[in-house]
């Protein structure tokens, strides 16, 4: 059989020839079985990422899973992660990416628990804490430079790595999200989230803001009292917590009303929210010229 010779950390190997297609062939770098390879391998990989550049170890489903386990021993790391070939039952509403591989024909989509995205949203407050760490510095500075300003490279080299790496993760992930759309119209009628724009409309035909923040707070009651929606209130019910109220002066309070109303610069109206989406696109593309 055909091999081509290597040497890799620190060891020898002759890697079996394959042949992807009539142009393509590969030395197959296979680790399976062989534990002298792969710890040396892992050895040399974590010499080149120190363990403050990074925070979680990750893979594909394929022979770089004992590579991982064993740079996550080494490192002493406690976790690590394998996105799936398939949705697996024990993965709670899993999420998923589509990706080409050179081994591999066509697309294929890896898989990962949503509970393990929950900790790349935790890197928000991470960001959070960047941000109030350098805020706390400026603040506490009179005019011009000051020594202070040695102390705020760490938070924001720190905040600007881990928003890259959030972002590139998160676009390949959101790129093949699919919103049920049945179950978020149901969510959004709970918890009265209209409540405030209902003020705001009383406070457009008239009444005192603060009167209309009473009178809402009053309709929210009689809603859990009832166990209704806002706009299922009846004119006898509107009128026995503030006669100036009506279904008429109430108007269309429904969650899309309310959202479509909101036409104001970065607004969530659909036309602003689409002229946002170009800015940032336009933005984007100025980058890359």
């Amino acid at each position: 059989m055909l091999t081509y010779p290597m040497h890799i950390a620190g060891l020898d190997r002759e890697l079996p020839v394959c042949r992807i297609n009539d142009d393509l062939y590969i030395g197959a770098f296979i680790v399976f079985g062989d534990a002298e390879l792969t710890v040396a391998c892992a050895r040399e990989l974590l010499k080149l990422v120190p363990a403050e550049s990074y925070d979680y170890l990750f893979t594909a489903e394929a022979k770089s899973i004992p590579l991982i386990h064993e740079m996550a021993r080494q490192s002493g790391a406690s976790k690590y992660f394998v996105a799936r070939k398939g949705p697996k039952a024990y993965m709670p509403d899993p999420i998923h990416v589509e990706d080409r591989s050179i081994t591999t024909a066509g697309v294929q989509a890896l898989y990962l628990g949503r509970d393990d995205a929950e900790l790349i949203r935790g890197k928000v407050g991470r960001v959070y804490g960047d941000l109030m760490q350098l805020l706390t510095v400026m603040k506490g500075t009179p005019l011009a430079y000051n020594k202070d300003f040695q102390e705020d490279k760490e938070s924001l080299f720190d905040a600007i790595d881990t928003w890259k790496a959030t972002i590139d993760i998160f676009a390949k992930m959101l790129d093949k999200t699919e919103f049920r759309m049945d179950q978020i119209e149901k969510q959004l009628g709970k918890g009265f989230l209209n409540a405030t724009d209902i003020a705001e409309h009383f406070a457009k035909q008239g009444i005192p803001f603060r009167e209309a923040h009473a009178i809402v707070g009053h309709m929210v009651k009689a809603c859990e009292k009832k166990g209704c929606d806002l706009e299922d209130l009846t004119d006898e019910e509107l009128q026995a917590i503030d006669k100036r109220v009506t279904k008429e002066l109430l108007g269309d309070i429904s969650i899309k009303s309310c959202v479509n109303a909101r036409v104001s610069f970065g607004g969530t109206a659909p036309s602003e929210v689409h002229r946002q989406i170009e800015v940032g696109r336009q933005w984007l593309n100025s980058l890359e010229r």
